[in-house]
């Protein structure tokens, strides 16, 4: 759950809660190239694996079969992804949550009035 919570803000949203409204997405965060590249896995992973399943045909496998009669059919992925470690992740959002505080100051002090 930590995972697409923090990938939320990086995402744009088409939910019915939007009614016509256009969605903010930040960009990515400007992280050293090992942060980055665990931002875009934490990123994959919501999409394809954890609050979508953004299969492709590759990827996928259908299952057929009857239960009580009843057609059930379903795609599920061939392999489960490797998940990153958590204390790698932990690091992450704080760095992360870092430099948003630190582009808040700087936005604050360039729209205060100048005395």
């Amino acid at each position: 759950m930590a995972l697409v919570e923090y990938a939320k803000p990086y995402k744009a949203s088409y939910g019915a809660h939007k009614r016509g409204r256009q969605g903010y997405v930040l960009p990515a965060p400007s992280l050293v190239s090992e942060d980055l590249a665990l931002h875009t896995q934490v990123l994959d992973l919501r999409d394809q694996v954890l609050a979508h399943s953004d299969l492709t045909l590759k990827d996928a496998r259908v299952y057929a079969s009857r239960v009580r009669g009843q057609p059930l059919v379903a795609i599920g992925a061939n392999q489960l992804p490797s998940f990153p470690n958590t204390s790698a992740v932990i690091a992450l959002i704080e760095r992360s949550l870092d430099l948003m505080y630190l582009q808040l100051e700087q936005l604050d002090e360039a729209i205060a009035p100048q005395a």
